[in-house]
């Protein structure tokens, strides 16, 4: 089911639940396009100063860190001075501290920035591949949401295995709680 669903270019979804043991399998597809990765607000900043170097050094106020990575893209708007990067899109280059980063914007004619400044968090979307079902029975991996009982992943993708094996072979019927079966 889970291979014609896909490419028919729709989303399976399989889910399971035996008493207090529950497992959901997804698959979304060879690219699935996945808009915010993390659930959280997009990070912000206020701007204190950005250098003309090459590239600028952006200095967000010390009273919130910036929480941007590498290769993240921010957006500025309200800044007085450097006017010529209000609106304008550019990737992170480097972290400095909490408090400071790079981006690949060369600034060296824009007007000197006087003051101010907001700096958002762009987030970019991301193509995911997702496993088929065949192969994740064959192969059994992917996300634990405990990370404190990892070692209980592969016990319980067997177990599951068992019971959906003991169905297929009795009818539909689950073992009676206590059976040697």
């Amino acid at each position: 089911v889970d291979e014609a669903v896909t490419s028919a270019g729709g989303c399976f979804v399989a889910a399971d639940a035996f008493g207090l043991f529950a497992s959901v399998f997804c698959d979304f597809g060879d690219a699935f396009v996945v808009h915010d990765t993390n659930g959280e607000p997009e990070a912000s900043s206020l701007v204190l100063s950005i250098t003309k170097d090459s590239p600028p050094l952006i200095t967000v106020l010390e009273d919130k860190r910036h929480d941007l990575a590498v290769d993240d893209v921010v957006r500025f708007s309200n800044v007085v001075g450097m006017d010529e990067l209000n609106g304008t899109e550019a990737r992170v280059t480097s972290v400095r501290d909490p408090f400071s980063f790079e981006v690949d914007v060369d600034v060296s004619s824009f007007g000197d920035h006087v003051r101010g400044g907001d700096v958002v968090q762009v987030k970019q979307p991301v193509t995911v591949s997702f496993r088929r079902l065949r192969d994740a029975l064959e192969r059994p991996g992917g996300v634990v949401c405990d990370f404190m009982k990892m070692h209980r992943a592969l016990p319980m993708h067997v177990a599951f295995r068992a019971l959906h094996e003991f169905r297929a072979a009795h009818d539909g019927e689950l073992p009676e709680p206590g059976s040697a079966a």
